[in-house]
């Protein structure tokens, strides 16, 4: 990532704060990652990739409108990769009532067509923003010998930022391709951003972590 995402609108003054207290230091990448996929489903996606953000939240009011489906479209190039060298995949999206609006069959908590989890993929139900309450996700990631978690999906301000914080907890690397997440609102997707990786993990650019991934045969 040659220029960080949020370069616009943080002032040059919080970047020294933060470098001075002691932030904003590359956390790297381990030996065994995984690829989480947070709410990526219809619901927060949204149903057309055309879509605005006013008009996909006429369909599902917390739909994230084009600039989602432009991350799905990167996420493709991850999973294709991940898959390619045997990296485990994980979906966890939220646990709520299924709402048909006016698409027939397709329900809001459907995960997204483009990114469809594979029969071998571990999908999870979570309870709350994060992707590790209600959900033994930790312990799945323990008995797999996981130290790096590469978080996508959305949103960065709400489920992204909470899983993070809490990946962080658990000691696990977190990776967050800056393509891969998505948010309804592009000042808190920013300011999210710039404060995970000044604390928590690195967020980075796509083509980065699929070199990462595809030096791990290397590596083995």
């Amino acid at each position: 990532m040659k220029k960080p995402v949020w370069a616009d609108i943080i002032p040059e003054t919080d970047i020294e704060v933060y470098t001075k207290a002691g932030f904003s230091k590359t956390f790297g990448y381990g030996k065994k990652p995984a690829v989480l996929f947070v709410d990526v489903e219809y619901g927060f996606v949204g149903v057309d990739p055309e879509d605005d953000i006013v008009q996909a939240i006429e369909k599902f009011p917390y739909s994230c409108g084009k600039d989602a489906w432009k991350a799905v479209n990167e996420m493709k190039k991850l999973i294709e990769v991940a898959c390619k060298h045997q990296v485990p995949v994980i979906y966890v999206h939220s646990k709520r009532k299924k709402e048909a609006k006016r698409y027939g069959e397709l329900f809001g908590d459907e995960i997204v067509e483009p990114i469809k989890p594979r029969p071998e993929d571990l999908v999870l139900e979570k309870d709350g923003y994060s992707a590790f309450f209600g959900t033994n996700l930790v312990s799945h990631l323990i008995a797999l010998n996981i130290d790096t978690l590469i978080v996508t999906g959305g949103t960065t301000s709400g489920c992204i930022r909470a899983t993070v914080i809490d990946a962080y907890a658990y000691k696990f690397k977190v990776i967050i391709p800056v393509e891969c997440v998505f948010d309804r609102a592009i000042l808190p997707h920013k300011i999210n951003l710039f404060d995970m990786d000044a604390k928590h993990g690195d967020v980075v650019g796509l083509e980065d972590v699929l070199e990462y991934l595809e030096g791990l045969s290397a590596q083995g």
